[in-house]
C-alpha cells in the first residue's frame, strides 16, 4: 500500500507508540486519507485479529473500497452493535488491535459505555483512534483524545494536523470560498418584524432607515441563479447540504429556477439517512458520467468518513454552529491528491460564524508562522485561499441595524425586571405584551436566540449576567420540554432495559408512552431532527416498535425452550414480566396459517421459531403423537390394544383413558376440540389394532 508522505510519517510515529503505550491517535482533517494509515497497519499484520469500530457501516465500506483490498483479518462493527452485545458475544471477539474510527463519537453516552466495556474486557489490545477533530464542541468542549489516549499522564497522539495546515502544505487543495446575500434576503421580513414589535415608538426611525438601505442594497445584489451561473459548470458534480427533509423538498423545487441557466435539464438526486430508498439515488449520482449538471441534495449523510469522487464543490444550505459538522461538510470538496480548485459556496453565511472559516484562516496563518520559524518554509504551498464576498456592503448594513436595535436594550431589560419581580421568573409567554404595549415575550425569545447562536446580534457578558440575575432560561422552552421528556425516557430505559414503552405509561404525570409514539411518527415522517434521533438511539430507541417487541418475546420463548427442551407452553404460563407467553406462541401458530388476527409471520421469523423447537401443528398434536407412541409400544409388547380404562403406563400416563377418548372422538366428531380424529390418526390407530366399537 502506497501512503502519501504525511500519512507515512503518521504511520511511522504510531507503530512505536502502540508498542510502548498500546494506544495511539491520528488526528488529521477530513479528506487526507487517514483511514489508509489504519489499513497499512492491518496489511502489515495479516495474521493479527483487528476489530474496526465505526459510527455506521457505510463509512467503513466506503473506506475499504477506497483502499481497494479485502481484509479477512478485520471484524467490522458499528458502535451501536457493540453496545448491544451480550457478555458472551463480547467474549468471543478477542481482538488484538481495536480501531476507533471517528473516535470523537465515543463521547456519546451510550456509545462511550459500549467502548469502555470493550476496552475493559481486552486491556492488552492495542488501540488506534482516527478523527478529524477530537473536540466535542457542543458537549462542553470535551477532548476525546485526552479521555481515550492518555496513558500514564502522556497524551498518545502520533500525528495531529489542522485543516488549515493541510491546505498550507498542499495536502488538501485550497478552495474558492464564495458567500452570498441569500440569507440576508430571507431575513428582511424578520428584521421588519423586530422593528415593528420590539422597538418602542419614537425610537423606530434609525432602525427603519438602516433596514430600508439594506433592502435597497439587496435588491441590487445578484440572486442565487446568477451566483450559481457564475461559479458552477455544466457536467460537474456538486453536493448540496440541506437542513431536513422538508427543507430538501423546498430546495429541490427551486432547482429548475436556480440552475436552469447552467443546464436546462440538471440531474437531481437525494440522499437522506432516514430514507433507505434514497440509497439508489446516491448510487446513480456516483455512476452518472453524463454531460449534465449533477446535484446531490443531502441530509445527515456524507458528514464524516465518506469521500465522493469527482465532486467539484459543495453548496452549504444548512446553517450550523458545530465546527465539526461545518468542517465535515466542506471536507466533501477537499480531497488529497486533487489538483483542481474546489468550490465552497456558502449560501447561509456560515462564513459569519467565529467557529467556521475564520478559524481555518487562523490555522493557516499559525501554520505559516510555525513552518517559517522552524526553517521549513519549503513545505508552504499556499498561504491563503480566495474568498469572494458577495455580502460585504450588506453585512455592514446588518451590523449597523443590529446596533440600533440593541440600543434599546436597557429599556427592554427594565420591563423584564418588572416581569420578574411580579412572576418570580422570566418564562414569558411568546405573546405577552406589557402595559405600555411592548411585546416582552418576543424580546425574551430574541435574547435566547442571540445567546444560542441562532439569531443575529451580540450579547455582552455583562448583559448575559444581568439576565441571569433575574432568572433567564437560555434554552429554548420547547427544547427544554423535549429534554425533560428525554430524561424520563432515559429513566424508563435504565429501569426496563428498552424503550418499548406502553402507550398507557405515565411517569410523574407525563404521558411518556404517547410521547415515544409521537417521536417514532416524527422520525417516520422525516420531521425528527437528527440530533434528537441520535439522543433517543443512545438510550435504546428502536424505530420499529412492533419488530422490537416481537424479538423480545422470541428471546423469552427461546429461553423457555433452552430450559424445557420444547415449546409446549401452557396457555396460562407467564414470564417474569407478566407476559402470557403460551398465548403468544398459540397466536403465532394461527398467524402462520392466516387464522389469527395478527400480522403474518415472515419466513425469517418462521425459521427462527422452528430452530427452537416450534411445532406448527400445535401442542395438542405433539401430545397426541407422544400418547400414540406409548400405545404403539403396548401393541408391540402385547399384540393387541385391549387396554382397560384404568390402565396406566410405568411412567404414570393414563393410556386407557386416552384410548377411550380417541374412540369417543371418532364416534362423536367435534365434541372435544382437543381430540380431533383425522383420517391420518384413524389409519395409524387401526394399524396397531384399535377396535372402534369396543369401549372398555
Amino acid at each position: 500500500m502506497e501512503l502519501y508522505e504525511h500519512n507515512r510519517a503518521a504511520y511511522e510515529a504510531l507503530v512505536p507508540m502502540l508498542e510502548q503505550h498500546r494506544r495511539a491517535a491520528v488526528i488529521h482533517p477530513t479528506g487526507t486519507g487517514k483511514s489508509f494509515v489504519a489499513f497499512q497497519l492491518i496489511e502489515n499484520h495479516p495474521d493479527t485479529r483487528f476489530l474496526w469500530l465505526s459510527p455506521n457501516d457505510y463509512i467503513f465500506e466506503n473506506q475499504r473500497q477506497n483502499a481497494g483490498s479485502e481484509f479477512p483479518n478485520v471484524a467490522f462493527m458499528t458502535y451501536t452493535r457493540l453496545l448491544r452485545l451480550s457478555e458472551a458475544e463480547l467474549g468471543e471477539l478477542w481482538p488484538e488491535y481495536i480501531i476507533l474510527d471517528e473516535f470523537h463519537r465515543c463521547g456519546a453516552y451510550c456509545w462511550g459505555t459500549g467502548v469502555e466495556r470493550l476496552l475493559n474486557r481486552y486491556p492488552k489490545a492495542k488501540i488506534l483512534g482516527l478523527s478529524a477533530t477530537p473536540i466535542r464542541y457542543l458537549d462542553n468542549c470535551r477532548n476525546m483524545a485526552e479521555e481515550l489516549f492518555t496513558v500514564d499522564g502522556q497524551l498518545c497522539v502520533a500525528s495531529e494536523m489542522t485543516l488549515g495546515e493541510a491546505i498550507v502544505r498542499g495536502i488538501l487543495p485550497a478552495p474558492l470560498y464564495v458567500t452570498t446575500v441569500f440569507q440576508y434576503q430571507q431575513e428582511l421580513h424578520r428584521y421588519q418584524k423586530r422593528i415593528d414589535t420590539l422597538v418602542p415608538q419614537g425610537m423606530k426611525e434609525p432602525s427603519q432607515r438602516y433596514l430600508d438601505a439594506l433592502r435597497r442594497a439587496l435588491e441590487q445584489a445578484d440572486g442565487l441563479e446568477k451566483v450559481f451561473a457564475r461559479y458552477l459548470k455544466k457536467g460537474e458534480k456538486y453536493i448540496l447540504f440541506c437542513a431536513d427533509w422538508a427543507h430538501l423538498q423546498q430546495v429541490k423545487e427551486k432547482v429548475p429556477e436556480w440552475f436552469g441557466a447552467i443546464d436546462s435539464a440538471p440531474r437531481c438526486y437525494c440522499l437522506y439517512a432516514g430514507k433507505p430508498e434514497t440509497e439508489e439515488e446516491y448510487a446513480a449520482f456516483l455512476a452518472d458520467q453524463s454531460e449534465h449538471l449533477k446535484l446531490l441534495l443531502c441530509i445527515n449523510r456524507l458528514n464524516e468518513g465518506v469521500h465522493v469522487a469527482d465532486v467539484s464543490g459543495v453548496i452549504l444550505f444548512r446553517p450550523t454552529s458545530s465546527p465539526i459538522l461545518y468542517k465535515q461538510q466542506i471536507g466533501r470538496a477537499l480531497t488529497t491528491g486533487t489538483a483542481q480548485t474546489p468550490l465552497i459556496l456558502d449560501v447561509v453565511n456560515n462564513f459569519d460564524s467565529l467557529t467556521s472559516i475564520g478559524t481555518i484562516r487562523e490555522e493557516m496563518s499559525d501554520t505559516v508562522r510555525r513552518l517559517r520559524r522552524e526553517g521549513q518554509e519549503h513545505l508552504i504551498r499556499v498561504e491563503r485561499f480566495q474568498i469572494e464576498e458577495q455580502v460585504e456592503d450588506s453585512a455592514r448594513l446588518v451590523r449597523e441595524l443590529e446596533n440600533t436595535l440593541n440600543n434599546t436594550w436597557d429599556l427592554w431589560y427594565g420591563e423584564a425586571c418588572a416581569y420578574y419581580l411580579k412572576h418570580g421568573d422570566l418564562k414569558v409567554p411568546k405573546r405577552y405584551v406589557t402595559e405600555t404595549g411592548m411585546q416582552l415575550g418576543i424580546w425574551i425569545q430574541t435574547q435566547r436566540a442571540v445567546y444560542n447562536g441562532s439569531g443575529k446580534g451580540e450579547l455582552s457578558p455583562e448583559r448575559v449576567e444581568a439576565l441571569n440575575a433575574i432568572g433567564m432560561v437560555w434554552g429554548n422552552l420547547a427544547d427544554q420540554a423535549w429534554n425533560d421528556a428525554w430524561e424520563l425516557a432515559k429513566e424508563y430505559y435504565q429501569t426496563n432495559g428498552d424503550l418499548l414503552v406502553p402507550d398507557s405509561c405515565i411517569i410523574s404525570g407525563f404521558d411518556l408512552g404517547k410521547w415515544i409514539t409521537y417521536q417514532r411518527k416524527r422520525k417516520k415522517d422525516g420531521k425528527l431532527p437528527s440530533d434528537r434521533a441520535a439522543k433517543l438511539e443512545e438510550i435504546g430507541m428502536v424505530w420499529d416498535a412492533a419488530d422490537a417487541k416481537w424479538n423480545r418475546r422470541y428471546a423469552q420463548a427461546k429461553a423457555y425452550f433452552e430450559e424445557n427442551e420444547n415449546l409446549n407452553i401452557p396457555s396460562t404460563y407467564r414470564t417474569e414480566d407478566g407476559f402470557l407467553l403460551g398465548m403468544w406462541v398459540m397466536g403465532l401458530r394461527k398467524a402462520r396459517t392466516g387464522e389469527g388476527k395478527g400480522k403474518q409471520l415472515t419466513q425469517n421469523q418462521i425459521d427462527k421459531l422452528t430452530a427452537i423447537g416450534m411445532v406448527w401443528d400445535g401442542a395438542f398434536d405433539t401430545q397426541w403423537q407422544s400418547a400414540y407412541a406409548k400405545a404403539e409400544e403396548y401393541y408391540q409388547a402385547n399384540g393387541n390394544l385391549n387396554i382397560p380404562y384404568v390402565y396406566c403406563t410405568e411412567d404414570g400416563y393414563r393410556l386407557g383413558q386416552w384410548l377411550a377418548r380417541q374412540k369417543s372422538a371418532k364416534k362423536a366428531p367435534g365434541k372435544n376440540s382437543n381430540c380431533v380424529m383425522t383420517p391420518e390418526r384413524i389409519a395409524k390407530l387401526e394399524k396397531i389394532g384399535v377396535v372402534w366399537d369396543s369401549l372398555d
